[in-house]
Parts: C-alpha cells; structure tokens; sequence
C-alpha cells in the first residue's frame, strides 16, 4: 500500500496548511468538492487513503509532484490489471509487433522537432502504414519523442511519440470523429510507436509518461494510437474509450484511436508504476 499518510505529514503539510490545502485542492478541482478537515484528518493519520488519482491531483496542486513520484512505497496492482497488463507488454518481444533487429549497442535520445525533421529517424516504420502518407513530410506538426539508436538522430530501433499538435494531426487523419466533448485543443496524442522489445517498451513509455506527467498534466485528455487486439484489451481494461478504427491490416494488425482522461490515465496504478520505475532515467534524458 502507498504510505500517502506519510507523504503529507513528511512533505505536503510542510509546506501548506491543513485549511490552505483543503482551500487549494477545492478551488482547482472538482474531484474535492465537499473535502473537508475530518476527511483531511482521515488521510493524514492514515485511517483513509484518497484514490490514487486524487494523491496525483494532492502531489500535483501542493507543487510535490517529484517527492511523491520518489516516495519509497507504491500502489498494488489488482490481479486484473497485471494480468492484462502482462499481456500487454508481453506482445513486444513478439515478431509479429517488433519490426526492427535488436541493436546491442543502443542509447536512449530525446527528440523535439517537427514532423518533416523526424521522419529520417523513425519514418521507415511508419512508412509501412497506409495514414501515414498524410503526414510525410509536414512542417506545421510538432512531435515529442523518446527514442533508442546506436547514435543521436540515428535510425530508432525503438520509439514512442506525441503531439501536442491534436487537433491537426486528427484531422489528416481524415477521421469522422464525434468530439464535442473532447477538448481536442487540450489534448496530447501519442502517435503510433514501436519497440524491439519489451524492456525498451517499458524504458520509453516510462520516460514519455513522466513528460507528460511532469510537463503536460493540465492537459485534459489523451489520444493514443494502439495496434493489435492485445492493446486494445489492455486499454479497455484501463477504462481508455474506444474512438475508431484508423486502419485495418491483417499483416501489421489493426490500428485504432483511443482516449481517456489525463487524470484518469494517470490514476492508475499500472500507469503510475511504469512513471515512478522511470523517473530516474526520465530525469537523466529530461528537456526544457
């Protein structure tokens, strides 16, 4: 279980007050609506413990954010999630999802450009995709990217990207989407990515979600482009909504679009182990 009863006392009510959090959380948040210094008590002497979720939402409006990443405990994984997220990860060291030779010799990079600007190192990937041809070359969309290479601006034997640029990368998509809910201005989207192995999926998504986390988390929702049923099960399980299908393909499997809540994305435990199991080598690779 998460200690959160000691993250408060040892670094969140060092800071603030009991009354001055409960007014912060209140004002920012309509996830505390109603706390009050009784529910507040319950937490602090560990009698309750808030959702996940909420401790990030704590963490994140008490400015902690980076001690409750490091704090030593973390949250236990329901036998549901592990289980699908075994599966999920498992696919990576798969041929079927792997279109790249293991590189022995490789190093994590972070790239920050435009689309057109990193097509030299993952675009031959992507090239294998029939959407893609509708963002080859373009100047006008950002990407953010975690990649490993033999070399910086290399070829990526591995790689996991977004955008900030949601709004525009959907619509080259050509996708007919009901988004009247969604805040597609207020949105990330991570792109189509791939991996070699399972370790370098879990090295990447780790470092991508700690950017997020870190850099974005007042974005309020995410986009993610997923491929194969055993993606799709694991964000179904993760309770991410099922949006289209992008593009069908019985020799790369089919790829789909996904969104969920940036909060609710991050109240997860499996999300958040894969963050604090990360920061350490997000924060050595980590970008203004």
């Amino acid at each position: 279980m998460y200690d959160f009863d000691l993250f408060l006392k040892n670094v969140v009510l060092v800071r603030y007050s009991r009354n001055e959090l409960i007014n912060k959380l209140t004002k920012k948040y309509d996830d505390f609506k109603g706390l009050d210094p009784v529910t507040m008590s319950r937490w602090v002497n560990g009698i309750t413990t808030p959702s996940i979720q909420r401790q990030i939402l704590v963490a994140h409006c008490a400015d902690s954010m980076n001690e409750y990443v490091q704090y030593p405990s973390c949250p236990e994984l329901s036998s549901y999630l592990r289980e699908n997220f075994q599966l999920y990860t498992e696919q990576f060291d798969m041929a079927y999802y792997s279109l790249a030779k293991e590189v022995k010799q490789q190093e994590m990079f972070f790239f920050a450009g435009s689309q057109n600007q990193v097509e030299a190192i993952h675009g031959f990937y992507l090239d294998k995709m029939s959407f893609h041809k509708n963002f080859k070359g373009r100047a006008d969309i950002d990407v953010e990217m975690y990649y490993l290479s033999d070399q910086n601006e290399g070829k990526a034997t591995s790689f996991l990207s977004m955008s900030l640029d949601t709004r525009l990368y959907l619509e080259k998509l050509n996708l007919n989407l009901d988004h009247r809910d969604i805040p597609l201005d207020n949105s990330i989207i991570v792109t189509l990515s791939f991996f070699s192995k399972k370790r370098d999926f879990k090295e990447l998504a780790g470092c991508l979600l700690n950017r997020i986390l870190f850099k974005y988390f007042d974005k309020e929702g995410v986009f993610l482009m997923v491929r194969g049923y055993r993606s799709m099960a694991w964000f179904d399980a993760i309770g991410a909504k099922k949006m289209c299908l992008i593009e069908r393909s019985d020799l790369y499997g089919n790829v789909y679009l996904y969104y969920i809540k940036t909060k609710q994305f991050f109240g997860n435990a499996s999300i958040f182990r894969l963050v604090k199991e990360s920061y350490k080598l997000y924060e050595s690779h980590s970008k203004n």
